[in-house]
């Protein structure tokens, strides 16, 4: 009965909550519980949350916080946050471990900001602008990404993580209204950044590890924002 104590359950929250993973999954469950009670009791003002929360290029003039607040919301059903939050436990107690707390903060980050251009970018391309996009699955194909890049280089077994690559992008074909443009983007930025941080590069030959990661997703930030000018100028 004492690890139903509620000292105990505090205390383990408040040890994990010094974890990017547990942290980010945390704020994402308590957003859908959020969602789930406007959702039940209150229609109107979950339509509310969502307008201002999740991302859409119609509107990204008006509500530049969706870039980052899209990360974190999902749909009211519960298979949505459990395949999420299940993938993002499963890679990110082991990147965490490799990347540090902050520098994985920000891999996460910076792959959702990837997954959020994509999809302007496919609206730009296709003149339909009329789509959003929210939920952590383009962060988390980013850590993908990063993973598939980490085996490469460690001479690891890639195969389970081609399949599941292959099956994530795959998934629109047989479940509808999946943002995969924000699946293909979260994707190639995690797997740039994680492939430029292995790269023998003379010029940073000196540069630590944090100081390579920092200079690279600047580098990153700067051609997403390029991207995104670009599309709504």
């Amino acid at each position: 009965m004492n690890n139903f104590d509620v000292k105990n359950i505090i205390r383990r929250f408040k040890i994990n909550c010094k974890s990017a993973t547990y942290s980010l999954i945390y704020i994402c469950v308590f957003v859908w519980l959020v969602e789930i009670i406007l959702h039940t009791f209150s229609p109107n003002l979950y339509q509310v949350l969502i307008e201002n929360t999740a991302f859409s290029p119609f509107l990204i003039k008006k509500s530049i916080w969706t870039w980052f607040t899209s990360m974190f919301v999902h749909s009211p059903g519960f298979s949505h946050i459990f395949f999420n939050m299940l993938c993002l436990y499963s890679l990110g107690i082991e990147l965490e471990k490799f990347f540090g707390r902050w520098k994985f903060f920000f891999l996460y980050a910076i792959s959702g900001l990837g997954g959020c251009v994509a999809t302007l970018l496919y609206c730009k391309i296709t003149g339909n602008w009329f789509l959003s996009a929210y939920g952590a699955s383009g962060a988390i194909m980013g850590l993908i990404g990063a993973l598939l890049v980490a085996q490469w280089r460690l001479g690891e077994n890639t195969r389970g993580t081609l399949i599941w690559i292959a099956l994530t992008l795959a998934m629109p074909i047989i479940i509808p209204n999946i943002a995969w443009q924000a699946h293909v983007g979260g994707l190639i930025t995690g797997t740039i950044l994680a492939t430029l941080l292995g790269v023998n590069n003379p010029i940073l030959k000196k540069a630590s590890f944090n100081e390579r990661f920092a200079i690279y997703s600047l580098l990153i930030l700067i051609v997403l924002l390029s991207i995104c000018m670009l599309c709504i100028c």
